[in-house]
């Protein structure tokens, strides 16, 4: 529904912008996590918490209480900001392949995989440290929900590198696990 507002295109967000959110009601209290973008599509700010695995993930009120009045407080998902933000939908060739959503206490893949932030220090470390609670709550999988619609079960070993960043059949990392560092 969103993409059918905006022209076409993916969710857009400012991961960055941390600053204090007050006066938008209903908002994260990270202004950059993808419900901003479309929570007036939503009937039940729940929907962001996964059900199997309530109130252990990251609660945005714990650093800083930096938006009082926001009614999504816990989020469970990793949004793609990478590979997603402001895309055109025409721009995906394979839009069952790339990867929207996943379980996860960090909100964003927001960093280019060679800075040190996004899924290789947050993400993998964990996965690595087998912190279930941090990603792969369930059974030690993971949901992933995809560019298209589906949803699928998978671990962080599965996931390759041209699902979650925009890159050509031609670069050294495609067709490589995420857990190999990019190249």
């Amino acid at each position: 529904m969103y993409s059918q507002d905006y022209d076409g295109r993916c969710v857009y967000g400012f991961p960055a912008d941390n600053t204090t959110c007050a006066g938008i009601t209903g908002r994260t209290g990270w202004r950059g996590w993808v419900s901003n973008g479309f929570y007036s599509y939503v009937k039940n700010a729940q929907i962001f918490e996964c059900a199997s695995n309530p109130g252990t993930r990251f609660n945005y009120f714990t650093w800083g209480n930096w938006c009082p009045n926001a009614t999504v407080s816990v989020a469970s998902y990793c949004y793609n900001y990478r590979g997603l933000s402001n895309r055109s939908d025409s721009e995906f060739q394979q839009p069952a392949e790339f990867l929207v959503l996943w379980d996860s206490d960090n909100k964003w893949n927001d960093r280019v995989p060679t800075s040190g932030y996004g899924i290789q220090d947050r993400d993998i470390t964990e996965f690595r440290n087998s912190n279930w609670a941090y990603t792969h709550p369930h059974n030690e999988q993971n949901d992933w929900v995809y560019l298209d619609g589906h949803v699928k079960s998978g671990k962080l070993p599965q996931m390759r590198w041209e699902q979650i960043e925009f890159i050509s059949s031609s670069s050294p990392n495609y067709g490589r696990s995420v857990m190999n560092p990019w190249q």
